[in-house]
C-alpha cells in the first residue's frame, strides 16, 4: 500500500498480521466523519436535515470503509459483511424516513 500502518507489538492487530502494512481504516473513519462534519455545517437546520445528512452520509462511508478492512467479519446478506448489512439497511431507513418527514412538514405546513 502506498499508505499504511504498523500497528505496535501486542497489539491485537499486530498478533494478527504482524509487521505488514495495513489500511489505517480508524484513521479514514475519522477523516469521513470530519467530512460529514463539514457538509452538515452547511445544511440548514430546517426539518432535522443535518441529522438526515449525517444518517444518509454515514453509512456511505462506512460501506466503502468495509472493502479496506482486511479482517474477516462473517458474511452477511448478500454476500457483504455484517457491517455493510447494517449500513445498506440504515441508509435505507433514513431515506425512507426522511421521504415521509419531507411529506409529512409539506402537508403539516399547508403545501400538499
Amino acid at each position: 500500500h502506498f499508505i499504511g500502518l504498523t500497528y505496535p507489538e501486542n497489539s491485537p492487530a499486530f498478533l494478527e498480521y504482524g509487521k505488514q502494512n495495513l489500511y489505517p481504516t480508524p484513521l479514514m473513519e475519522i477523516g469521513w466523519l470530519l467530512v460529514i462534519l463539514l457538509c452538515c455545517r452547511k445544511v440548514k437546520n430546517l426539518e432535522n436535515k443535518k441529522v438526515m445528512t449525517y444518517f444518509v452520509m454515514y453509512p456511505i462511508g462506512r460501506f466503502v470503509l468495509e472493502f479496506f478492512r482486511g479482517d474477516d467479519r462473517g458474511t452477511g446478506y448478500l454476500g457483504m459483511s455484517p457491517s455493510q448489512t447494517v449500513c445498506v439497511a440504515m441508509l435505507v431507513g433514513s431515506l425512507v424516513i426522511g421521504y415521509v418527514m419531507t411529506r409529512w412538514n409539506k402537508r403539516r405546513i399547508g403545501g400538499i
